[in-house]
């Protein structure tokens, strides 16, 4: 039974009125709905005999309204209030003193909906993958974000398309779900996350809305971006689980510097500056995102390289440094702060601001 359930039976569970004459609270009859007291779980007792309302609301509930304060509550309220416990500790005591929520519904309580298995899911992320990895057009409208909103040259974009780090999805969101719909199966669909089932299951699938996608290797996780400049919902959305962070590697000179950055953005922005000649550049989906042994083995295969921490310039990005700073002085590696320029917070900030001389 969920919380929202197990709250809804403690309301029907048994009548305000009836709880409030157990706890021996002052209580006297208005009509056949409606009572007064001079006690609110809120406000305490007062002078006047008709301070708090007790009533029937529109959904057959019992419920209480303070004439001091405003504020009103439900049975669950008053039973926490009276025995000093947490709403949700007051709702089960409701729900138990009836017998369950069968007493109170007459049925049993729902089944809860099992959970996916986490090798199904990793398997119907591997799938979403490799739909998306062979879906090489690149739409008109993305292009025309990537090139114009982001300042990314067609150069970088077409190698980062030919690398598989970059894919797009069609541009408009009618489109992209339908071709996610034809090319990868309701099953891995839902198993992955794309898509939720049921009756109230939204009618596109949220990637479908984000249609920049970044692919870091290993098949694991995979990042859907929005192009909107004012989304309605989160500009990201990850599946799957990210056993590696996003990678672009120099493609003939010895890698001689590490440059970490947050997220697939920044990555194109610092091959477009001119970095990945001999840096090996790193981006994460967020500083909370980098795993440490990603640190240790990086460390080991590039042991003489300097580290540049070039996460976003604010508190966040400040804070991401010193934690980065701690592992690699652990790890005896050589490192420093790298911060964007040009009066940005990030590089794709540093980047616009590169074009616009």
């Amino acid at each position: 039974m969920s919380s929202r359930e197990m709250f809804e039976a403690a309301r029907r569970a048994i009548p305000l009125p009836e709880i409030w004459a157990r706890y021996n609270l002052p209580l006297s009859r208005k009509n056949e709905g409606r009572f007064a007291s001079p006690y609110t779980p809120c406000c305490g007792t007062a002078d006047r005999d008709d301070a708090g309302s007790l009533f029937i609301r529109r959904d057959g509930t019992w419920a209480f309204h303070c004439f001091r304060c405003g504020k009103g509550g439900s049975v669950i309220d008053l039973v926490a209030k009276m025995e000093g416990i947490t709403p949700t500790d007051a709702a089960r005591k409701l729900v138990g003193d009836v017998g369950g929520i069968e007493a109170i519904t007459g049925r049993p309580p729902p089944t809860p909906r099992a959970r996916t298995n986490p090798e199904s899911r990793r398997k119907a992320v591997a799938a979403v993958i490799h739909a998306i990895e062979g879906y090489s057009h690149m739409d008109r409208m993305v292009a025309q974000y990537l090139h114009e909103t982001r300042g990314l040259s067609e150069a970088v974009v077409a190698e980062a398309r030919e690398r598989k780090f970059l894919r797009c999805l069609p541009g408009f969101p009618d489109s992209a779900d339908t071709w996610l719909r034809l090319n990868i199966s309701e099953q891995d669909l839902h198993t992955s996350g794309l898509q939720k089932m049921g009756a109230n299951a939204p009618k596109r699938a949220a990637a479908a809305y984000r249609p920049v996608v970044f692919l870091p290797p290993g098949d694991s996780c995979i990042e859907f971006r929005t192009i909107s400049v004012n989304p309605s919902g989160p500009k990201a959305l990850q599946y799957g689980e990210q056993r590696y962070p996003l990678v672009w590697k120099p493609l003939k000179n010895e890698v001689r510097k590490i440059m970490v950055v947050e997220g697939g953005y920044d990555v194109l922005a610092a091959v477009d500056l001119g970095f990945a000649v001999n840096t090996l550049i790193v981006g994460q989906f967020g500083t909370s995102a980098w795993n440490p042994k990603w640190s240790e083995s990086l460390r080991a295969k590039y042991p003489h390289a300097l580290w540049q921490i070039a996460s976003d310039f604010d508190s966040t990005g400040a804070s991401a440094y010193d934690r980065f700073a701690e592992q690699l002085d652990v790890l005896g590696a050589k490192h420093e702060r790298l911060t964007p320029w040009g009066g940005g917070n990030d590089w794709n900030d540093t980047l616009l601001a590169a074009r616009s001389f």
